[in-house]
């Protein structure tokens, strides 16, 4: 898919394509010269990069939460056996999250192919 890159002064995500070196930016201004700003259209796969951000958070809360979980089953006294369960719940929920966002993105390829046409 696309590389996220973080460093630009807005703090919106951006997407980078390693096979054709894209920048896949949102609608933002440039400064077209003295005095002069350039409104830029949102690139038309940049709902593509939100659905990759959102991912990725999802992905780290979910990480933290059930890290977090793990933590206090190891703490009781009967820790060896809620591992496995909390363990299970977490692979289910990232599964989850990965298939939404592939769901999300092959709606959104649907909806570019219908304009097209």
């Amino acid at each position: 898919m696309f590389n996220i890159v973080h460093n630009f002064p807005d703090s919106l995500p951006r997407g980078l394509c390693p096979l054709c070196v894209s920048l896949i930016q949102p609608r933002h201004e440039e400064s077209g010269g003295p005095n002069q700003t350039i409104i830029v259209e949102e690139h038309p796969l940049y709902p593509v990069v939100r659905w990759m951000e959102h991912l990725d958070y999802t992905l780290a809360k979910l990480e933290q939460e059930y890290l977090q979980k793990i933590d206090s089953a190891l703490a009781s006294s009967h820790s060896m056996r809620l591992i496995p369960d909390i363990e299970s719940a977490y692979l289910r929920d990232r599964i989850a999250a990965h298939q939404t966002f592939d769901k999300n993105t092959q709606q959104y390829k649907a909806s570019l192919s219908e304009k097209r046409v």
